[in-house]
């Protein structure tokens, strides 16, 4: 009976997933397993075992081993593994791993084994797209076999070099070669041209900033060579998503002078250098292209996401706030023009709000979702047609206004009235400026979504101001155009409506704007800028694309709307048309090729 008591509760226990093994010996014989990174076999601590024919390796150790960025959530006690747009999340006594947010089947569950958390080798490998074999007890991991990526930048074609070990990557010529027995000089050198590029890693915590770094390195170069050394420039730079410091110099002997380019960078403690190299002979504008551009495509793997690929990640944010999907979110998850995210937030900083941002191309759409007892629900919209949307959510404490208008401060309103320039609208300048991406600090997820939808619905979609998703509105829309069938009669409908129940306030500046929900049922008395915010919504509410765009000339600033009928975009001015009713020859009669050659500027505006 005992015995039976003793079998069922380890039963149970191995099903529920929350069973903590003391020891990787099920009854069998312990086999040390053993792990080679580039011929090199790698020691750990604990050491890597057989468990059911699969090497287990300790999660965190072995993903850092792999150039991989590794987050450890102590209260959960999941270890997040990230390298080249790959996500990995394992959690303690687990069947599965979220691999870019979606589930996959571990050969053998995770354990915990002398306080660690440990993990089939042969998943994380696959996994990452590590080349790699296995061997009854070894696995052999070689970085140099990866099957190299091209790309082309201008006339040149490069191939992508991917020093794993180090957790990095860049592109070189597409001819040059390894020089040497090292993995991190290329070059070529031939009759017509000869270059060379050195990597170097400076370890963590060897220096504390990229200048204390940059110091270190240009006073070690004269300590080196004295009088044979030539600084011929510094300066500091952005290349791609990092900032360098650039030592262009020339190193002079008795036979040669040979002109050198270092590119310093600085992430997280670690410095990485590439120093490039070639005669003074040579073309120096040329190679300088060259140097930069290979530069400009250096990435941390651990800490770069590629977006233009299919991708998901977690920030520490994610784990700092206590964040929890209560929908599931993965890489190019499909989608249909629109998708809810919603979840909880733990540990929500107070004041804080969702803030989801939608990118596609150079377009964007922000959405703010408000925190109620530290749960958050909203619909977020992929509108920019088929493809993949890039996904962005944020925690933020930044101020947002939630008095439902905007309204221009006081203390300079006086000095506008006193030297006022004749269309100058500077609080719609103001709103524009303030529509912002949130700070990168406040990142707390990325992912990749596919819009099945070929339908660009951008214009068609309610915003800050243009709030028209509310039925009085959508009551007022549909009496104007009940009987009618067609998207033209219905927008010449909608106009006269509007512009026979409401008057224009034609005084500026502009102090006040209010959205759509409040010009329906506080007033009849509108600006500018609120008059064509209203015939937007009001289009919008019937499935007419519709957008607010303004024109800036020296004299001033217009407004006008443009709304999409049978595939082309027609011109409403409601400002300029208000009082031509019922004599306006022809409605939506402006060209859009007279009207855009009279102003020095045109844009959307998008609030």
């Amino acid at each position: 009976m005992i015995r039976k008591i003793v079998i069922t509760l380890l039963f149970t226990l191995i099903l529920s997933g929350s069973f903590v093994f003391a020891s990787p010996i099920l009854g069998g014989k312990y086999s040390e397993g053993n792990v080679i990174l580039s011929g090199q076999p790698v020691s750990f601590s604990p050491a890597p075992f057989i468990l059911n024919g699969e090497i287990m390796v300790p999660a965190k150790s072995f993903s850092e081993k792999i150039g991989a960025q590794v987050i450890w959530n102590e209260s959960t006690g999941e270890v997040i593994s990230y390298r080249d747009n790959i996500y990995i999340k394992y959690k303690p006594g687990s069947a599965t791993a979220q691999v870019n947010g979606k589930a996959k089947t571990l050969p053998v569950r995770s354990i915990l084994y002398k306080g660690e958390l440990f993990i089939p080798a042969s998943f994380a490998v696959k996994s990452h797209e590590l080349n790699h074999t296995i061997d009854g007890t070894i696995i052999n991991i070689n970085y140099k076999e990866n099957v190299p990526e091209y790309q082309q930048f201008g006339f040149r074609h490069f191939k992508r070099i991917s020093l794993a070990n180090w957790g990095i990557s860049f592109y070189i010529p597409e001819y040059w070669e390894a020089v040497g027995d090292g993995f991190n000089v290329y070059g070529v050198d031939n009759t017509f041209e000869s270059y060379k590029l050195s990597v170097e890693l400076i370890p963590d915590k060897t220096y504390n900033s990229r200048s204390v770094m940059t110091n270190a390195i240009t006073e070690d170069l004269f300590a080196t060579y004295g009088d044979n050394l030539t600084i011929l420039s510094t300066s500091t730079v952005q290349m791609g998503d990092y900032t360098s410091d650039v030592i262009e110099y020339e190193l002079t002997n008795s036979v040669t002078k040979i002109h050198h380019v270092k590119y310093l960078f600085f992430e997280q403690g670690i410095g990485y250098v590439l120093t490039g190299e070639t005669p003074s002979t040579s073309d120096l504008a040329e190679s300088r292209e060259i140097f930069e551009l290979i530069s400009g495509t250096f990435s941390i793997i651990k800490l770069t996401v590629n977006e233009k690929l299919e991708h998901y990640s977690e920030y520490n944010k994610f784990f700092e706030y206590g964040v929890n999907l209560t929908r599931i979110a993965h890489s190019n998850m499909t989608v249909s023009n629109q998708f809810i995210l919603s979840g909880t937030v733990e540990n929500a900083p107070s004041g804080a709000s969702v803030v989801v941002t939608v990118t596609k191309d150079l377009k964007s759409r922000t959405t703010v979702i408000p925190l109620t007892d530290n749960e958050f629900s909203g619909v977020i919209y992929t509108p920019f047609g088929l493809g993949k949307h890039n996904v962005s959510m944020y925690i933020t404490t930044d101020e947002i206004n939630n008095t439902g208008q905007a309204i221009l401060n006081a203390d300079i309103i006086g000095a506008l009235l006193l030297s006022y320039d004749k269309g100058l609208d500077l609080l719609t300048q103001q709103l524009l400026l303030q529509e912002q991406l949130p700070e990168e600090n406040d990142l707390v997820l990325k992912f990749s979504a596919l819009n099945i939808s070929s339908e660009d619905i951008q214009y068609l979609l309610p915003s800050s101001f243009i709030n028209y998703d509310l039925q009085a509105l959508y009551g007022l829309s549909t009496a104007a155009t009940f009987n009618l069938s067609n998207q033209y009669s219905k927008a010449k409908a909608l106009y006269e409506w509007m512009l026979s129940e409401y008057t224009l306030i034609s005084d500026r500046p502009i102090v006040t704007i209010r959205p759509v929900d409040q010009l329906i049922t506080n007033t009849t008395e509108l600006n500018e800028v609120e008059l064509n915010f209203l015939y937007t919504g009001l289009l919008r509410s019937v499935d007419i694309p519709a957008r607010v765009m303004r024109g800036v000339t020296e004299a001033g600033v217009d407004y006008w709307v443009e709304l999409m009928i049978n595939g082309r975009w027609l011109i409403a001015a409601p400002a300029l048309e208000m009082n031509q009713l019922p004599e306006l020859p022809e409605y939506f009669g402006i060209d859009l090729n007279d009207l855009y050659p009279n102003y020095g500027i045109i844009e959307e505006v998008d609030l």
